[in-house]
């Protein structure tokens, strides 16, 4: 109910937090040792004396808050620790390395600026007008910036650190980079939709909006992010760390979102309609590296493709353990009526169309946890387990209705060699859905199917089996951890000779690093 309320709900109106100042605001106090039941001496809301200078006097404010104020002291002119700050992040972004090499440290315990005339400098400038754009482009039309990356054996040995800036340095793309190039370089990468809510970046089937629109859950960071070194989202950062770990290549050779990516990038037209394997060669090393491949690169290239090693082993065809569809249930033979697949994934689960609801079988739809009843029985929401091997199986789970309206719903466990193996009906409640010792012969199946009773109003539900096989070799299948979008499909395919080459290509070195 819950989904279908969200989805058919008018939009709200934009919408931001905001403060408003107390009448009559008062100073804050010391909370001795912390406690603010331990009440100390009255503070005068006034400027940081940590950044203030010792002879001049730090005026107390009287008007409102004191934010207003406190913004203003920072950000002005006379407080050019705020710009040379920033001046910093921003020349660190740009050269791998800030002029002071410790970004949150400018006392006496932090490195001394390597250039402290320019750090000044630019400081200045930026503070005439505080715009950013500008920074940017003085920056970046610099001919410190512009300098090659080839090392000067004189030069390296006065400077082996690079320091003095006599050449710029070789950076490695960050995480959110790294995943946005992959995209781009497949053609995939969404740079047209602004705005709107995070979505996942590592999960099939995946999304092609740029990394900025990542959801990051602090309390459970994907491992993903901590394998490319991402800053913590629980403390500040100044600057990220960089690592590298085997984990990083094996997630770049193995990866679903890797792999998916290598073989949009050999599918691509602009690829596809070359005639010849050369010729896509080169076309390939255009879009990666904008330029052409040398003689000894196109030369090894062709060799490999054009070799007749040993064709890969093929992988024993896999069982599709679960699929999702509609069907009906015939009571007297016991047994699943005109299963047919739901073929269309969006979002987050499976449905008949790209329209929801559906003009022809409505709100019929099934989520890794649950779903929802079409309008007849023979609409059932039907979760197909297909055994992968032979012998007996266990099958517990808990079938829940939340809607105190309508007549509730209405869940079958039917297995294709035994019938029915248990019916329970739920109307705003749950109930506790086993059956024990059933006899699978591998590609069997069993059906978890839930209709609407009377009518599909009110009818969404959650049920999340889990099959076990009993004995010696016990294994388990849970639904909602196996649920996947028809994508994972494909990604299991091996790749061919050619979507290896492409792949190889895009762990290069020169595809991520910034020179």
């Amino acid at each position: 109910l819950m989904e279908n309320l969200k989805k058919s709900y008018p939009p709200l109106p934009e919408k931001a937090m905001a403060l408003e100042d107390a009448d009559k605001p008062t100073n804050p106090v010391v909370f001795k040792r912390g406690n603010p039941g331990n009440r100390g001496e009255e503070v005068p809301r006034r400027f940081l004396l940590a950044l203030s200078s010792k002879d001049a006097p730090r005026p107390e404010w009287k008007e409102g808050s004191g934010r207003l104020e406190l913004a203003r002291a920072i950000a002005s002119p006379k407080n050019p620790l705020t710009a040379r700050v920033f001046v910093n992040r921003v020349w660190m972004q740009h050269f791998g390395a800030g002029i002071v090499r410790t970004p949150s440290d400018f006392g006496k315990q932090g490195d001394p600026p390597t250039h402290p005339e320019m750090l000044d400098y630019l400081a200045s400038r930026f503070m005439e007008g505080w715009s950013i754009k500008k920074l940017h482009r003085m920056i970046l039309l610099s001919s410190t910036y512009q300098q090659s990356s080839a090392i000067n054996p004189k030069s390296f040995a006065a400077d082996p650190e690079n320091r003095l800036l006599w050449r710029v340095n070789t950076r490695r793309l960050d995480m959110e980079q790294m995943r946005d190039s992959l995209f781009f370089a497949a053609g995939k990468l969404d740079t047209k939709t602004v705005g709107g809510p995070s979505v996942e970046l590592w999960n099939a089937p995946f999304s092609p909006r740029r990394a900025v629109y990542g959801r990051v859950e602090r309390q459970n960071l994907p491992g993903t992010f901590r394998t490319f070194d991402f800053a913590s989202p629980d403390a500040t950062s100044a600057q990220r760390f960089q690592t590298t770990v085997p984990q990083q290549a094996l997630f770049l050779m193995n990866s679903p979102l890797a792999v998916t990516q290598a073989r949009a990038l050999a599918a691509r037209p602009e690829v596809a309609s070359k005639p010849t394997i050369s010729a896509k060669v080169r076309q390939v090393y255009l879009l990666l590296f904008d330029r052409l491949p040398n003689p000894d690169e196109a030369k090894l290239g062709l060799m490999y493709l054009e070799s007749r090693d040993a064709p890969l082993p093929i992988p024993e065809a896999k069982v599709t353990l679960w699929s999702y569809g509609y069907g009906g249930y015939d009571a007297s033979a016991t047994k699943v009526l005109n299963f047919k697949p739901l073929a269309h994934f969006s979002t987050n689960g499976y449905q008949s169309s790209g329209e929801f609801p559906d003009p022809k079988l409505r709100y019929l739809r099934l989520t890794a946890n649950g779903g929802h009843a079409g309008s007849r029985e023979d609409q059932a929401a039907i979760r197909r387990w297909t055994a992968p091997v032979s012998g007996a199986v266990d099958i517990t789970g808990v079938l829940k209705h939340d809607s105190p309206e309508g007549d509730g719903v209405r869940g079958r466990i039917v297995s294709s060699r035994s019938g029915l193996v248990g019916e329970w009906v739920v109307h705003n409640g749950k109930a506790t859905t086993t059956g024990t010792g059933i006899a699978v012969l591998k590609g069997d199946t069993l059906d978890f199917m839930v209709d609407c009773r009377t009518g599909d109003g009110f009818d969404s539900f959650s049920w999340s089996p889990t099959i076990k096989r009993t004995g010696a070799e016990s294994k388990s299948w849970v639904a909602e951890a196996q649920f996947t979008g028809p994508m994972m499909a494909s990604i299991e395919k091996p790749l061919t000779k050619w979507e290896r080459y492409v792949q190889a290509l895009l762990m290069t070195n020169e595809f991520y690093f910034i020179d």
